[in-house]
């Protein structure tokens, strides 16, 4: 009822706020607001100035009531119906660029509707404020389609909390990107790798989850003895052989075609994923054909906190048959279907060696989280599944012939691009057995 007899109401009241903010925000910053404030005496309040009389005086007497109980926005010397207001000497306002003061359409009011009323403002500076009466009166219902990967700043952390990089001796590291992905220069596959050397690469290893190395013209008997070094192989009866049932071989670009093109880690169908792979291209297509890698820790660390408290503690059903009944015969799935059962593995392990908290779940083999609704374990499914397309925590390879790339798949998902068909792409695969995630 008082801002009513005050002439103030619903289209008007966000215009009071925003100008009284205004206000507030520049006396708190000590800015000039380009006309004299008063200095109010006998702690009374402000009062509402009358839009008829711009002719007050220093220091006016007025009746002794005010209807306004909240702080006035007086901005000139006035003569007031309220309380004794007592003001400084007049500064001349600011110069205004007229040219840059907007007006409305022929036509069109001044003023909003209502504006007029609000007699503490000059007409010119109501117009103004037209755009903030309009966005502050609410936002209009609408809503992003996906919120699971939103613009804003990302945590970017390489190694575990609180290890420091360290220089390497025996070759030279070039990083491919901030957070994952170097390449080893200064290092002969086709030699012997002694202890040292090995302790080292495993150590960039960790560092950036996946390394490379370029013109390293080796066989697959050679990639295997270098397999060798970090444990023993593993054999995976649904993809072709190259020379014996520890090499994966990968001829592509014709019929059938790939079908590796989505975000993935290894074999999580097994009780023991594999700790990592090294894989050679054999024939590199002209274009085309580049692998990218993401660095799941980082997937994990940027998860909301209410997601995070949401999948503790939780495990999720792993099974081959989601992703080989795709592109394989149904007789050859039956035949191995037995002898891999659904396995659960944790929805976020850890790494056995850096201690990191890693995000292993993947579209391919991951079909659902143990102990919730199948709509609730879908939802989170997908939100997590969409955490490997952040660019940030990826890196992407140009193969080259005799390139070589090693990575830890206890840390990472990777993806093998499409995009060279009808040129052939040869690659031949040799994995590492591991642990049991925990």
């Amino acid at each position: 009822a008082d801002l009513r007899r005050l002439g103030i109401d619903e289209h008007t009241l966000p215009l009071v706020r925003v100008l009284t903010a205004s206000f507030q925000l520049e006396a708190a910053r000590g800015l000039p607001t380009g006309l004299p404030s008063p200095r109010l005496t006998r702690g009374r309040p402000p009062c509402r100035r009358s839009a008829g009389d711009r002719r007050a005086r220093s220091r006016v007497r007025a009746s002794a009531s005010c209807p306004v109980r909240s702080p006035c926005p007086v901005r000139r010397p006035v003569r007031c119906p309220g309380t004794r207001v007592s003001l400084p000497p007049r500064r001349p306002p600011p110069p205004v660029n007229r040219a840059s003061v907007p007006r409305p359409p022929p036509g069109e009011p001044r003023v909003p509707v209502g504006a007029s009323r609000l007699s503490c403002f000059p007409i010119g500076k109501v117009w103004n404020m037209t755009a903030m009466i309009e966005t502050t009166a609410g936002l209009r219902d609408s809503a992003a389609v996906d919120t699971a990967l939103v613009e804003g700043p990302r945590t970017l952390r390489r190694l575990p909390e609180g290890a420091s990089a360290q220089p390497y001796r025996l070759f030279e590291v070039r990083p491919l990107g901030a957070l994952i992905g170097a390449e080893i220069h200064g290092v002969d596959l086709r030699e012997e790798i002694g202890e040292e050397l090995r302790t080292e690469i495993h150590r960039a290893l960790l560092e950036y989850k996946v390394v490379f190395f370029r013109d390293q013209p080796i066989d697959s008997a050679r990639q295997k003895a270098v397999a060798r070094m970090w444990g023993e192989l593993e054999t995976n009866p649904f993809i072709d052989q190259g020379d014996d049932a520890h090499v994966a071989r990968f001829a592509k670009g014709g019929t059938p075609p790939s079908y590796e093109n989505v975000w993935h880690t290894d074999v999580t169908w097994r009780e023991r994923p594999a700790m990592g792979a090294i894989l050679r291209l054999v024939e590199v297509p002209p274009v085309g054909g580049d692998t990218l890698w993401a660095d799941m820790a980082a997937a994990y660390d940027n998860l909301p906190d209410t997601v995070k408290e949401r999948i503790e503690g939780r495990t999720a059903v792993h099974d081959v048959i989601p992703g080989f009944s795709r592109f394989l015969d149904e007789r050859r799935l039956l035949e191995w279907q037995d002898r891999f059962p659904p396995v659960e593995h944790p929805v976020v392990r850890t790494h056995p060696e850096t201690g990191r908290r890693t995000l292993f779940v993947n579209v391919s083999f991951t079909t659902r989280i143990v102990g919730m609704e199948r709509a609730e374990s879908d939802e989170i499914l997908r939100f997590l599944f969409q955490q490997a397309h952040a660019p940030e925590f990826q890196v992407r390879f140009r193969w080259e012939r005799d390139s070589v790339a090693f990575w830890d798949n206890r840390a990472t998902q990777h993806y093998a691009v499409n995009d060279y068909h009808p040129h052939p792409r040869i690659a031949e695969r040799v994995a590492i057995v591991g642990d049991r995630p925990f």
